[in-house]
């Protein structure tokens, strides 16, 4: 659900044509990515931790709450997202006689109907197996996966 309601900031920033206001002005550009930076580098560090606290303590901390409030951040801060919809959705327009923000109602309406049942049958069947995949070793090495775009990111 928090990565779908990230799916909505998106879609509000194209109907109301943000997005060509954030493209032009690199002042924002600028402070999304900072912002970007910052919330990687976090993840990182808080992956790192959580690694070596789970490892003294064997305890998972992801209640629901968190892992909306984690989908949420992670969609609105995601760039590819942005550029998805920036870039993507303007070729799909289908009418020169309807509005455009009325177009991208209906396309991002679709869009967002089909993620959440992609979404839902993935989270659906990643619940059944996975404690198949719980390898602790992994969680350290995403860390510092996470902390390296975090650099990238300021770096580029």
């Amino acid at each position: 659900m928090g990565l779908i309601t990230g799916l909505l900031f998106h879609s509000f920033i194209l109907i109301f044509g943000w997005s060509n206001f954030f493209s032009n002005s690199q002042i924002i550009l600028s402070y999304i990515k900072i912002i970007g930076f910052i919330y990687f580098l976090y993840l990182g560090i808080v992956e790192l931790y959580l690694s070596l606290i789970q490892n003294q303590n064997k305890k998972n901390n992801n209640n629901s709450k968190n892992l909306v409030k984690q989908g949420i951040i992670m969609n609105i801060t995601n760039p590819k997202v942005a550029l998805f919809f920036w870039l993507f959705f303007p070729n799909f327009l289908f009418s020169s006689e309807i509005k455009e923000p009325f177009q991208y109602i209906i396309l991002c309406t679709i869009f967002i109907f089909q993620v959440f049942v992609i979404f839902s049958l993935t989270a659906y069947f990643s619940s059944r197996i996975s404690s198949l995949f719980k390898i602790e070793f992994l969680k350290p090495i995403n860390g510092l996966i996470l902390i390296s775009l975090a650099l990238y990111i300021l770096l580029s």
